[in-house]
């Protein structure tokens, strides 16, 4: 199935947006914030009060870049104390996956 014009996106303020916040995808309307971050901010930081933030990559060619380009996006400065110390396979660096 393909999203292009969620209903309710026109109505998605980016600035309240907490990708984090598990009340979006129990109560919300995640399929409509996905497709206005697709069209407005592909490549999105979300702060997480008290703990690290993360990248948000919402479009394919953003996608595309971020996960064959290890030269410019590399894991190698990640907290080792992010995520309880567990680094999962799209935060590994591609030289380092085995």
């Amino acid at each position: 199935m393909r999203l292009d014009r969620p209903a309710g996106s026109a109505a998605v303020d980016l600035d309240r947006v907490d990708l984090a916040d598990a009340r979006l995808y129990g109560e919300g309307e995640p399929h409509a914030v996905w497709g206005v971050l697709r069209e407005r901010q592909p490549v999105r930081w979300q702060p997480v009060a008290g703990k690290p933030g993360f990248w948000a990559v919402t479009n394919y060619a953003a996608a595309e870049r971020v996960l064959t380009d290890h030269r410019v996006f590399t894991s190698e400065h990640v907290r080792s104390t992010w995520l309880a110390g567990i680094k999962r396979l799209p935060m590994v660096a591609v030289p380092r996956r085995g």
